[in-house]
């Protein structure tokens, strides 16, 4: 067998820290892998979580919003509601009061009307006067102005002023108001006697109403609170609610009473 040189012994000498590695290739092989699996995982997985996680969180972020948004929304709608029905509830307590009111009135008003008709049957009989209802609700007592005044004179007449006196007692005790109202048919005018005091039927048939509520203050005791009067010239604002009240020459006199509510 042929010897070895020394030099080649010497190559496969164990050379300590200086001894060229056997495997560096393969490490660096393996390291490389390692890497790119890393490098792949964290592209194929880890990325799509991380962008996913992103999403989720920003559209709880936004679900958030939403839900404090909408119970606020709610919270409003919820007081609105709440003073809504409120303002419903008075309404209604109102509405029920006006009610319960008018059909007291209403009673009053038919009890006053009783009342009346029994205590003046003898003057409604004769024709002095008449007693009907309105449409709004009022009672209305209708006169011949021959009666109630001294003919051509804005006086009134004692059988007129007694009977005047006792409808407004009647009416005063029940808690109404009274309200004096005057005026003349389409073929009426103001008295002869009266022309030169009263040029229009305007001022004759204002004086009228004025004296029959000034009568009803000074003689009869009825509060001015209580009181009110008008003139109407050719216009009954009445006429639609009774037959035509007593008349002498085209006067209608008429007293309205009502009930507050």
């Amino acid at each position: 067998m042929a010897r070895r040189a020394a030099w080649e012994d010497a190559g496969d000498a164990d050379l300590g820290p200086y001894k060229k590695p056997r495997t560096g290739r393969w490490g660096l092989v393996f390291v490389s892998v390692i890497l790119i699996g890393t490098a792949t995982f964290a592209g194929a997985y880890y990325l799509p979580l991380y962008k996913a996680h992103q999403t989720l969180n920003a559209d709880y972020q936004k679900l958030s919003h939403d839900a404090q948004s909408s119970a606020t929304s709610l919270r409003t709608t919820q007081a609105e509601l709440k003073a809504t029905n409120e303002r419903l509830d008075t309404l209604q307590n109102e509405h029920d009061q006006r009610e319960r009111d008018k059909k007291a009135s209403t009673g009053k008003l038919e009890t006053l009307k009783t009342d009346l008709s029994t205590k003046l049957d003898k003057l409604i009989k004769k024709g002095s006067l008449s007693v009907s209802n309105t449409s709004g609700g009022g009672l209305l007592i209708g006169f011949d102005p021959a009666f109630l005044f001294v003919p051509q004179k804005l006086d009134l007449a004692a059988p007129g002023h007694g009977a005047l006196c006792d409808i407004a007692k009647a009416a005063t005790v029940a808690g109404a108001t009274l309200h004096a109202h005057a005026s003349l048919t389409e073929e009426g005018t103001v008295p002869t006697a009266l022309q030169g005091s009263f040029t229009s039927p305007w001022s004759f048939t204002a004086a009228r109403a004025a004296a029959i509520a000034q009568n009803l203050e000074e003689k009869c005791a009825v509060p001015s609170t209580r009181l009110s009067a008008s003139g109407d010239a050719k216009r009954d604002p009445f006429a639609r609610d009774h037959a035509p009240s007593p008349t002498a020459a085209g006067e209608i006199i008429e007293l309205e009473i009502r009930f507050d509510h």
